[in-house]
């Protein structure tokens, strides 16, 4: 779902939905100078008895084609106890269906720790 009403063109603020395992929607707006800012909720399971604090996600998009994109935002981790714990980054391909109205990604991603040694690629995707 998404604001932007333009043709071919996705700034706006778009509502990412769940996918399959994900219980939390990403919220995305898109700026018109290519800048993005994603926010989810701030607690995220990561176990039966775990959890990670998420910050707002920050980074940038381009246009890659006809109703193509691509992106790559930045989210900082951090555990109830531990201020930093490392990044997490997302980087995605962006297709905007026809009406301009629907958003498709599909994108990778990476979990660094607080010396940025990569811990976790995950490819995925989502509507």
């Amino acid at each position: 779902m998404g604001t932007s009403r333009s043709k071919n063109n996705l700034a706006g603020t778009w509502l990412l939905e769940n996918e399959p395992g994900v219980n939390t929607p990403l919220l995305t707006t898109y700026i018109s100078d290519g800048s993005l800012i994603s926010s989810r909720c701030v607690i995220v399971p990561t176990g039966p008895t775990s959890v990670e604090l998420i910050s707002a996600g920050h980074g940038q998009w381009i246009r890659t084609g006809h109703h193509e994109f691509a992106s790559t935002r930045f989210f900082i981790r951090s555990g109830p106890t531990v201020e930093f714990t490392g990044l997490v980054k997302l980087t995605e391909t962006i297709k905007l269906n026809e009406t301009s109205d629907q958003i498709t990604t599909i994108g990778t991603l990476s979990i660094y720790d607080a010396d940025n040694n990569l811990l976790f690629p995950r490819a995925r995707g989502r509507v």
